[in-house]
C-alpha cells in the first residue's frame, strides 16, 4: 500500500527553485456493473423492488496480515441502474455490492474482488444468485518445520503457481467446484454454488502438482445471496 508523505523542508525547496514536486499519490476509477443470475433453470432476474438500493462495498485489506483495516467505504446507488463507478485512494481492497432493501435490509451478497487501486484504474463485475452463494477465504502458506509464515517463492510455488479450493456437496458428491487463485494474492472467492452443507479442501499446487500438505474443512454452508467466509487457512509446505 502507498503512503504520503510530503515534508515541509522538500515543500520549501520547491518553491524557492520553481519546480513542482508532486507526491505520486492520485486516486483511481473503479467501474463496477452488478448482475444478477440464476444457477439453474430460467426466468427473468434483477433487482426484486423497484426502490432496492445496490450498495458497493470497499473494505481496506492488507494482502500481508489478510487483516481488515478500519470498516468499508460504501457508496450507494439505485439497484436499478446496474452499475456505477467509484474513486478510490490508493489501496488494496475486498470490493463487492450489497443489495439492500428500502428499510436498510441486506437481501442479496455478490462475490468479493481483490483490488490494488495503486496500479490504476480498475473493472470488476459482480454477480448475484438468487440461487446461490458463495465462500470466500484468504490464506498462508507456513512451514510444516517451524510453522512460520513463508512466501508463495520460496515454497517453490511461481507466479503460474496457485492456490485451488475443491468445494464438495455433502449430499451429493458429484456435485463440486475447483477454483483456483494466483498464490500472491492470499485471497479468492469461489465459483456460485448451490445451497447446502459443503466438504472444503484447499492446498497449494505447482505445475499442477500440489506442494504440501492438504487443508480440510467439513460441514461449511453456503446460503443463497449471501458468501460464506471460511477465514484465514494455513497451508503446510515442505
Amino acid at each position: 500500500m502507498k503512503k504520503l508523505v510530503l515534508g515541509v523542508l522538500l515543500a520549501a525547496v520547491a518553491s524557492s527553485t520553481g519546480c513542482i514536486i508532486t507526491s505520486g499519490h492520485s486516486d483511481s476509477v473503479v467501474s463496477v456493473d452488478w448482475s444478477f443470475a440464476h444457477l439453474s433453470g430460467t426466468g427473468a432476474v434483477g433487482c426484486a423492488h423497484s426502490d432496492d438500493i445496490a450498495v458497493i462495498m470497499s473494505q481496506p485489506w492488507d494482502p500481508d496480515t489478510q487483516l481488515n483495516i478500519g470498516s468499508p467505504l460504501m457508496d450507494p446507488f439505485n439497484c436499478s441502474a446496474g452499475g456505477a463507478d467509484i474513486t478510490l485512494p490508493d489501496d488494496t481492497y475486498l470490493i463487492w455490492v450489497e443489495i439492500q432493501s428500502a428499510t436498510g435490509a441486506t437481501i442479496g451478497r455478490s462475490d468479493q474482488f481483490f483490488v490494488d487501486t495503486s496500479l490504476g484504474d480498475d473493472a470488476i463485475k459482480p454477480f448475484i444468485y438468487d440461487d446461490g452463494g458463495y465462500f470466500t477465504f484468504s490464506w498462508d502458506l507456513v512451514s510444516k518445520a517451524t510453522n512460520a509464515r513463508v512466501t508463495c517463492a520460496s515454497a517453490g510455488i511461481s507466479k503460474n503457481g496457485s492456490v485451488e479450493i475443491i468445494s464438495t456437496s455433502v449430499a451429493d458428491m458429484s456435485y463440486f467446484k475447483d477454483d483456483k487463485f494466483t498464490c500472491e494474492d492470499h485471497f479468492g472467492t469461489t465459483d456460485p454454488l448451490k445451497p447446502g452443507t459443503y466438504t472444503i479442501a484447499v492446498d497449494a499446487e505447482e505445475a499442477n502438482l500440489g506442494v504440501g500438505d492438504t487443508t480440510t474443512l467439513t460441514n461449511k454452508l453456503i446460503v443463497a445471496n449471501q458468501i460464506t467466509d471460511l477465514g484465514n487457512i494455513k497451508i503446510k509446505v515442505p
